[in-house]
C-alpha cells in the first residue's frame, strides 16, 4: 500500500492543538545588512486546522514610502497538518534598526498571522558610523559634527585651482553650471581669461564671505560671469512669467533665480549640505527647503556628482551626504531654523470588516492587526464589543511605537449568526485621537482549500534508513533536515532505477525532507519517525 503524504505526516502534528501557531516563530532575526547588500531567510508556516489554508495576500510595511522586504511564497497552499516555506528577503536604504511587520492574509477563518522582520540597517561607508539609528535632531546634530571631523580648509585660491583644475574639468573643458558654456583652461588664469569665475551656491554676502565657508568645494562651481553677476544673492525658486535674463535654461525675473534643469538637484544638495554644516546663515535657506528638497529628489545625483563629491573628500576630508545618500533627507523634516519636530500619524488596519466562521458547533478565534506606520506612538484604549459572545484573548490597552504592530485576537461563539456587530476602540496619540470602529459579521463560506499533489514518492522507514521510490537513474537525491538544510545529496545510479528503492542515510533524524530532482521536475515529501 503506497502511504499518502498526510499519512507520511500525521504522527508530526499530532501534537499541534487547535491553536497552535501559525507562523512558527513571531519573529525574524536578520544579521546586519548595508544598502549594498540583499539579505534573506526561510521562514515555515505551518498549519495546524482540520483543513487546508491558502495564503491569499502578504502585506509589508513600507518605511518612508519604500518597501524594503520581499515575500515569496513558492507554494500558498497549505494542506491541513502540514508546513510551507516561504522566502523574506531585505535590502535597507536606511542606516537604522528596521522592525518591519509582515501580515499574512489567510483563506481561513483566522484572518491574519503576523511575522516582524528585525534587522539592523548599516551604511557601506563607514563615514557615516555615527549617524545610525538617529532621526530628526538627533541625525542633524551627528551630520553637523561628522562633517566638520578632521576638515581641511583650503585656501580660496586653492579651492579654484582643484575645481578648474580636475574636479570640474572634463577632458580639458570647464562648464559653467548655469549656462551649460564651456571653455578650455585648467587655471584661474584661464578661467579669468574665458570669462569664468567661481559661483557660491549659498552666497558669500549671507556670511561675510568668512572662512571656511568661502573655499568649501561643496557648494563651489565653475559659472560664467555674466550668469553669477545675475544671479547675485537671490533665492532660488519658479520663474513665472517673461524673465528679465535667461541664458542656457537659467533665469531671473526679479529677484527670484532658476537654474537650468541640469544644476537644479546640484544646487539643491550644495544648499542641503551648507545649511547640515555650517547653518542658515541670514536664514537664507528656509523660505527655499521646500522646492530645494523637491529638486534633491527630482534631480537625483549621478556618476559625475559622486565622483567629484570623491575628489572633494580627497582634499576636505569631508563629504556631501546628499550625495551619498540621497534617502537621508527623509529623516530629517526640517534642516533649517529652529527645529520642530514633525510627526505623523498613520495606522494601518488589516481589514475594515471581520468575518467570523458560522458553524453548528464550538469556538472560533480570528486575527485583527493594527499596524503603527507612522511616526508617533500610538495608545489603544477603550476596545469594547457590542455582543457579550465575542472577547478579547489579549489586552485591550497597548502602546504601539512607530514601525510596531498589535495583534487583537477575538474569540466568538461559532454557532451564534452575528450581524452588524462591531469591535470599537481608540486611537490617540499626543496630537489628537481617532475612534475606530470596526464591523463584524459571520459567514459560513469559509471554504476548503484543496492541494494539488505533485509528488509521487513513497518514504518508508527501514533501521535508521529511509527508502525512497520510484528512483530514476541520473537523479539526483537529497536529504534535507525540517529547516531546508542540506544533509546529504546522493545521485541515483542504475541499479536504483531497476525499481529498487533508494536507500539514504538519516543520521538519527525523526523528521525530515526528501527532495528528489530530474532535470526540470523536482518532487518533494516530508517524513516523521515515531519513537
Amino acid at each position: 500500500m503506497k502511504p499518502s503524504q498526510t499519512f507520511v505526516l500525521a504522527s508530526f502534528f499530532m501534537a499541534f492543538s487547535a491553536n497552535a501557531q501559525f507562523i512558527q516563530q513571531d519573529s525574524v532575526n536578520l544579521s546586519p545588512v548595508n544598502e549594498l547588500q540583499r539579505d534573506s531567510v526561510a521562514v515555515w508556516i505551518s498549519n495546524p486546522t482540520a483543513q487546508s489554508t491558502e495564503i491569499l495576500d502578504v502585506w509589508t510595511m513600507p518605511l518612508y514610502g519604500n518597501t524594503l522586504a520581499t515575500v515569496r511564497v513558492p507554494n500558498a497552499v497549505i494542506p491541513s497538518g502540514d508546513s510551507v516555506q516561504v522566502w523574506v528577503a531585505f535590502t535597507p536604504e536606511h542606516n537604522v534598526m528596521h522592525k518591519l511587520p509582515i501580515l499574512f492574509h489567510l483563506s481561513d477563518e483566522r484572518g491574519y498571522e503576523l511575522l516582524t522582520l528585525k534587522v539592523q540597517g548599516q551604511w557601506s561607508r563607514s563615514y557615516y558610523q555615527s549617524t545610525e539609528n538617529k532621526v530628526q535632531s538627533a541625525l542633524r546634530g551627528a551630520l553637523t559634527t561628522r562633517l566638520g571631523q578632521g576638515y581641511n580648509s583650503l585656501s580660496y585660491s586653492i579651492a579654484r585651482d582643484n575645481m578648474y583644475g580636475t574636479l570640474d574639468n572634463h577632458n580639458g573643458q570647464v562648464e559653467c553650471v548655469y549656462t551649460g558654456r564651456s571653455a578650455t583652461f585648467n587655471t584661474r588664469a584661464g578661467a579669468n581669461a574665458n570669462n569664468i569665475n567661481c559661483e557660491h551656491t549659498f552666497p558669500q554676502s549671507k556670511f561675510n564671505s568668512a572662512q571656511p565657508m568661502k573655499s568649501d568645494i561643496h557648494h563651489l562651481f565653475p559659472c560664467d560671469a555674466s550668469a553669477n553677476s545675475s544671479r547675485s544673492n537671490h533665492p532660488f525658486g519658479i520663474v513665472t512669467g517673461t524673465p528679465a535674463w535667461s541664458n542656457g535654461g537659467s533665469k531671473r525675473l526679479g529677484s527670484i533665480w532658476e537654474p537650468r534643469d541640469v544644476h537644479k538637484g546640484d544646487a539643491a544638495r550644495a544648499m542641503l549640505y551648507f545649511v547640515a554644516r555650517y547653518g542658515d546663515y541670514s536664514n537664507f535657506f528656509v523660505g527655499q527647503e521646500t522646492l530645494l528638497r523637491q529638486w534633491h529628489v527630482q534631480y537625483p545625483p549621478d556618476s559625475l556628482d559622486r565622483l567629484r563629491n570623491d575628489g572633494i573628500y580627497s582634499l576636505q576630508n569631508n563629504r556631501n551626504p546628499f550625495v551619498d545618500y540621497p534617502q537621508i533627507t527623509e529623516r530629517v523634516s526640517q534642516w533649517s531654523g529652529t527645529f520642530a519636530e514633525t510627526t505623523t500619524w498613520d495606522s494601518h488596519r488589516s481589514e475594515d470588516t471581520l468575518q467570523f466562521a458560522l458553524r453548528g458547533s464550538g469556538y472560533g478565534e480570528r486575527k485583527f492587526m493594527v499596524v503603527n506606520s507612522g511616526t508617533e506612538t500610538i495608545y489603544l484604549s477603550n476596545l469594547a464589543l457590542s455582543h457579550s459572545s465575542i472577547s478579547l484573548s489579549n489586552p485591550s490597552n497597548v502602546t504601539i511605537e512607530p514601525g510596531h504592530s498589535h495583534m487583537v485576537t477575538l474569540t466568538y461563539d461559532a454557532t451564534i449568526n452575528f450581524t452588524g456587530e462591531t469591535l470599537s476602540y481608540l486611537e490617540s496619540t499626543a496630537s489628537g485621537f481617532n475612534q475606530v470602529t470596526i464591523h463584524v459579521n459571520s459567514s459560513n463560506s469559509f471554504s476548503v482549500v484543496e492541494p494539488q499533489v505533485t509528488s509521487e514518492l513513497l518514504v518508508l522507514p527501514a533501521a535508521g534508513k529511509v527508502l525512497v521510490y520510484p528512483i530514476k537513474e541520473g537523479s539526483q537525491v537529497e536529504l534535507l533536515a525540517i529547516d531546508g538544510r542540506v544533509l546529504q545529496s546522493l545521485r541515483a545510479s542504475e541499479d536504483a532505477s531497476k525499481a529498487q528503492p533508494m536507500h539514504i542515510l538519516v543520521n538519527s533524524q525523526l523528521a525530515g525532507i526528501v527532495r528528489v530532482t530530474d532535470g526540470p521536475d523536482v518532487q518533494t515529501i516530508k517524513f516523521i519517525f515515531t519513537l
